[in-house]
């Protein structure tokens, strides 16, 4: 083992010698002398290996037989087996048959031990837990385990001693290690080794070489512990070997076989458990990364050295972009998280020009997002302990929730932030909505309890302001529908605003350019918030709230007025239902992003 991986201490693995009795052949072919010679020399081999790891005393033995052969039998015949095919499976064909060793289909059938299910697991664990207290009573020597001190922290909770802990996962991977030859973590494939593949057959033949004779003791029916006649022992007993000694073999017996599996078992478990700390080192190797960059990052931050700083800031959006695309399951996964967005967020806040309610709201939301997420994601990072970070990074709900928050934080960004033009235009649009929701009530209410009127209202209101002559909304149009035409569109509120401001300047003369605006804007305005058909009420609307009397304006004026009006509203609810269904799922998003602006610049 040692010369595999230096990190495990080298042990002595102690060695058996089988009684190999002689053929029938081999008998008839030896001299008298020679054959007592052959005889005296095998027993003596047999009884000093025998001698040198297990010294049971006949009172050991007595108790042995009455206390725990009949608790091994039931747990032995408790284990649940799958059901598989003989002899076409192919643990049978590769890793059993190669070992010299002919087992039965029954013997095999215990290399498909059924998992999963409760039952299952209690019956495999209370059957290690008596192989470890029958080893116990035969007074059986551990093998030694010192390399558990090397283990990490989450291993040395499930090994915490040098004891015997017959960890039934051990045992689920050495009987699957045929099939099972590499696992994928984080998406990436692991190759368990040679060495780890040997260690686990050999520790497979040991559990069916310990399988086979107690399926044959289950078979005999458990009274009296069956062993082989051998030749050997028929040329001492003949035919019949005495009860006593029958007893005494069988107890030697599955004293050997135990030991020998005690030493596959912690050899297999050695090389196991120091390739599974690797390959969980590897997969963490993604937050290794991340925090690294981290801290040069930070390094450079208190140096003050701006191009360290935008160099390392680079580094560290890469290695976070690598764990988002790795561990971010609950969102997109993205592996461009770029540091451009950052920069434009930083760069947007740290804006010295002063900017209109709505506007500032709208910053603090998008760009304050996006660094609130960033900060967010360097906390989870500086207070991670490495070992308590499962290496699915997945499985992290931490992470994942800092992640998942990162990357939607970083679509508003790279959507809004970038273009700076794009931007400016959106934060005129948010200065305008929130002057419409100081002036109209009915669209603040919808704005406050974000009711579906506010989903109808904003895409009219948003086609009015693009369409009028300040067009704040233009870039957003634009946006979502590249090929409109809103020259035409325009051409059409652009004179029923002329015939607004004239009927203004008629009844209310003297006013200023200003007013008539006013008046006019007002007038839209509480038609799209009202909808289809409220042309009339929106005119009578905006003139009482200005102090004009209804009866100054001509009935039929108010009349070719409003069905000009509710003309636009029509066309102005087709074209609204064209912006929301051109992109919903990016629509829905900007309707979100609006509300919430407008949520706190009323609160402010």
């Amino acid at each position: 083992i040692s010369s595999i991986d230096p990190r495990i201490p080298s042990h002595p693995t102690p060695t058996y010698t089988h009684l190999h009795p002689p053929t029938p052949t081999q008998l008839s072919s030896l001299s008298g002398g020679q054959l007592l010679v052959r005889v005296a020399s095998t027993a003596q081999r047999c009884s000093n290996n025998v001698a040198h790891r297990i010294s049971l005393p006949e009172a050991s033995m007595a108790g042995l037989a009455h206390r725990q052969l009949h608790e091994l039998q039931s747990h032995f015949e408790a284990l649940v087996l799958q059901e598989w095919d003989f002899p076409d499976d192919e643990l049978c064909s590769v890793d059993v048959s190669g070992m010299g060793d002919a087992f039965s289909p029954q013997v095999l059938a215990y290399a498909h031990l059924n998992y999963g299910s409760q039952e299952s697991d209690i019956a495999l664990t209370a059957f290690l837990g008596t192989l470890d207290n029958t080893a116990r009573a035969l007074d059986l020597v551990p093998t030694p385990r010192p390399y558990r001190t090397q283990f990490t922290m989450n291993y040395r909770v499930v090994f915490p001693t040098m004891e015997r802990i017959y960890n039934a996962d051990i045992l689920r991977a050495a009987l699957t290690c045929c099939k099972v030859r590499s696992m994928f973590v984080n998406d990436e494939e692991y190759s368990f080794g040679e060495a780890v593949m040997r260690r686990g057959s050999e520790l497979l033949r040991a559990w069916l070489q310990l399988a086979a004779l107690l399926q044959r003791w289950t078979a005999a029916g458990g009274s009296q512990p069956p062993v082989r006649r051998s030749a050997l022992q028929a040329f001492f007993w003949g035919h019949e070997v005495p009860q006593e000694e029958n007893q005494q073999n069988f107890v030697l017996e599955l004293g050997q076989m135990l030991d020998r599996l005690d030493v596959a078992w912690a050899v297999f478990e050695e090389a196991y458990i120091f390739r599974l700390i690797d390959i969980e080192e590897a997969a963490r190797q993604p937050v290794h990364d991340a925090i690294a960059a981290m801290r040069l990052m930070m390094a450079a931050d208190e140096a003050q050295d701006a191009q360290q700083i935008e160099e390392k800031s680079e580094r560290f959006m890469e290695a976070i972009s690598r764990v988002n695309a790795l561990a971010n399951v609950n969102g997109k996964g993205r592996g461009d998280l770029g540091y451009d967005v950052l920069k434009s967020a930083v760069a947007w806040l740290g804006s010295q020009e002063e900017v209109q309610p709505g506007a500032r709201q709208l910053i603090q939301i998008v760009a304050g997002g996006v660094l609130t997420a960033f900060d967010e994601m360097q906390q989870w990072l500086q207070d991670a302990v490495m070992e308590q970070v499962d290496p699915c990074l997945s499985a992290n709900i931490g992470l994942c929730d800092c992640l998942f928050e990162l990357e939607a934080q970083w679509e508003i960004g790279k959507r809004y932030l970038i273009d700076f033009a794009g931007f400016q235009g959106l934060l005129d649009l948010a200065t305008t909505l929130q002057r419409t929701s100081e002036e109209s009530e009915v669209f603040a209410a919808s704005v406050e309890e974000l009711s579906a009127d506010y989903f109808f209202m904003l895409p009219r209101l948003l086609w009015l302001f693009a369409l009028l002559p300040a067009g704040s909304g233009q870039r957003v149009i634009q946006e979502f529908l590249p090929g409109a035409e809103l020259l035409p569109r325009g051409e059409l509120v652009k004179a029923i605003d002329a015939k607004l401001r004239h009927l203004h300047r008629e009844v209310h003369g003297g006013c200023s350019e200003q007013a008539d605006e006013r008046f006019s804007r007002c007038v839209l305005m509480n038609a799209a918030t009202g909808g289809p058909g409220s042309g009339r009420q929106a005119i009578e609307k905006t003139l009482a709230n200005m102090g004009i009397a209804i009866a100054d304006v001509a009935e039929e004026r108010q009349q070719e007025l409003a069905s000009e009006v509710d003309t636009l509203l029509r066309d102005l609810e087709a074209w609204s239902l064209e912006l929301a269904r051109s992109s919903p799922a990016d629509w829905n998003s900007f309707a979100w992003l609006l509300a919430s602006t407008l949520q706190q610049a009323g609160d402010a």
